[in-house]
This record gives structure tokens, sequence and C-alpha cells, in this order.
């Protein structure tokens, strides 16, 4: 063995950072596997914060709209949102900010870019009190896009029923007026 010279004094220090490095790949892991899903998925996800406003919208937006989501992030994006509908997504928006309940279910109709409306089944979490998310989670999906839905099956409806339900809201009534 070589010993150092008297005057100097060698230290080492050492400890296993295993467990650190084993933590830090399944973060980056479980962060992949997150925005792999969010930005792939044919769901709209967004988040909005307690006075409404969008903080965060999901790649799908731009894919199934076609807006784009700069032009909605800070907004309360009631531009997006049929005139008609705008009082029942308020509504729909207080009863989960009133606490009245944790998740709210709702149809809306939501402009696209080709300027029709698509009506979208939206479903609401309320996560204000999160201290990660501190929002509304909200998750939209085309109605009519799911092949199930478009022939009747969601709730038990037939297809002329659904037929009628749609083209209601096409000319702007809502499917619930005779």
């Amino acid at each position: 063995l070589l010993s150092p010279p008297d005057d100097e004094v060698i230290d080492v220090n050492w400890r296993d950072i295993t467990s650190q490095v084993v933590a830090k790949q399944t973060l980056r892991d479980r962060e992949h596997f997150y925005r792999a899903i969010t930005e792939r998925s044919t769901d709209i996800l967004a988040i909005i914060d307690e006075k409404a406003t969008i903080t965060y919208m999901s790649p799908s937006f731009e894919v199934v709209l076609g807006h784009k989501i700069s032009d909605l992030i800070g907004t309360q994006g009631t531009q997006v949102i049929h005139p008609e509908d705008v009082k029942t997504a308020e509504a729909f928006l207080l009863r989960l900010v009133g606490a009245e309940q944790e998740q709210e279910i709702e149809e809306l109709r939501i402009l696209d870019t080709t300027g029709g409306y698509r009506i979208m089944d939206v479903r609401a979490r309320n996560l204000l009190n999160d201290p990660v998310i501190r929002g509304i989670v909200i998750d939209a999906r085309d109605v009519l896009a799911n092949p199930r839905r478009t022939l009747g099956h969601a709730k038990g409806e037939s297809t002329s029923d659904l037929a009628v339900r749609a083209l209601r809201r096409a000319v702007g009534l809502r499917p619930d007026w005779a």
C-alpha cells in the first residue's frame, strides 16, 4: 500500500446514491407516461382556475377543434361556447366552485374552426384544493365522434331519438325541449 507523505491527508467520502438515481428515473418515466397520454389523447383536457380562467389546455384541443391553444389560455373560453350554452356552462362551473358537487357532467356546443359547433360531453372535477393542480380539471369529448353513441347505445336511445336530439342541438334547441 502507498502511504501519503506525513503532511498530506487523503480523505475519501462516498455514499450510495442508487435510490436517488432510481427515483429520478421513475419520475422521468412517469412524466413521459402522462405527457404521452395527454398529448396523444383525442379527449380535450383543460384546467381552469377559481375565476374560470383557462390555465392549461391539452394539445388535442388544436387537433379536435382547430383553435390555437394560445388564443384561449388566460381567457374564460366563452368565445368558443355556443351563445345559448354560455349560461349553462357558467351554472355548471358555479356548482363545482360552490362545492355543491365535486364532479359535474354537461353537454355543451363548442365552436370549431370550420364555423360549426361540436356537441361535447364535458366532465369537470373540482381540484381547487389540490396543492399541485389548484383548478377545475375539465375533460371534453365530441359526442358524435363516439360510434357507439351515434348508434344510440350510450343512453339506450334509438337511432331516431339520437338524430332528433342532434338536430335540435344543431338548430339551437335544448334536447329536452319538446
